[in-house]
């Protein structure tokens, strides 16, 4: 399953990342229906946060990533019996047919090139009445600190505008597009709903310096700057943070799309 996700570096990952999706994993899970005794896949299960938020009473959990560098530090983290993390392709994955109760995938299908060929293997590897379901966030109108870094850059650099009309672009982050996707896989009894997170940061820095590490599309675009480029984006950005304050906690809503659907 080939991804336009820069992964660099776990550890990276969750200071950009990791720390929000730790966040909505619950909710996710919550809507997904995930029950005590199932046998449940977690597609794209990078640094682990959905695969460790599962109840203690599940049956097991099997977390697959394309990324070796996001299973390494999963299985480092693994302290469950009842789960197993692996490196593997989600656009052609090892399972027989019908193997778990229940595929999920949280943040990952939007930045997949054949988001249909991945749904149609989770539906593939759930067993008829089981459920899939996925969450992305709504990255153009839902996530309130990156619009603030692609709409400041945007305003001097070419680069920026191209880079961020590809992350408001993708298909299954668009409104409707992920229900949609789901319909054309031949699922059924749809379901719908927004799950809202709060992004939290202590001060600018703790807002900032995450994004230097060069993780995902953001921080693969900082890194890409000249140094006098880098420093002037964050002169500007760090007055777009404080906004006529001092520096010091701010607090972002965060909205993600969660979608689910019967085999």
């Amino acid at each position: 399953m080939s991804s336009n996700f820069n992964a660099r570096d776990a550890q990276a990952y969750d200071s950009m990342m990791g720390r929000w999706s730790a966040r909505l994993a619950p909710k996710f899970i919550a809507h997904a229906g995930v029950s005590d005794g199932e046998h449940v896949l977690d597609l794209g299960c990078g640094t682990g946060n959905v695969s460790f938020a599962m109840p203690a009473g599940i049956g097991s959990v099997v977390g697959v990533d394309y990324s070796p560098i996001y299973v390494a530090a999963a299985q480092h983290r693994n302290m469950r019996r009842n789960i197993s993390i692996e490196q593997g392709d989600g656009n052609a994955l090892r399972f027989d047919d019908a193997s778990f109760d229940r595929a999920v995938s949280m943040l990952v299908i939007q930045h997949v090139p054949e988001p249909l060929r991945m749904l149609g293997e989770m539906r593939r590897v759930t067993k008829p009445g089981g459920v899939v379901a996925c969450a992305v966030w709504d990255s153009f109108g839902g996530m309130g600190a990156h619009r603030m870094l692609w709409d400041t850059a945007a305003v001097t650099d070419a680069d920026a505008v191209r880079r961020r009309a590809k992350s408001m672009s993708r298909p299954a982050a668009q409104p409707g597009g992920l229900p949609r996707l789901f319909a054309e896989a031949g699922l059924f009894d749809i379901d719908t709903t927004e799950l809202l997170v709060r992004w939290d940061f202590a001060d600018f820095a703790d807002y900032w310096e995450p994004m230097l590490q060069g993780e995902g599309s953001v921080g693969d675009y900082i890194t890409s700057l000249s140094d006098d480029a880098r420093i002037e984006l964050c002169e500007r950005l760090r007055v777009a943070y404080v906004a006529g304050g001092v520096d010091g906690p701010r607090s972002f809503a965060a909205v993600a799309w969660s979608v689910r659907g019967v085999v």
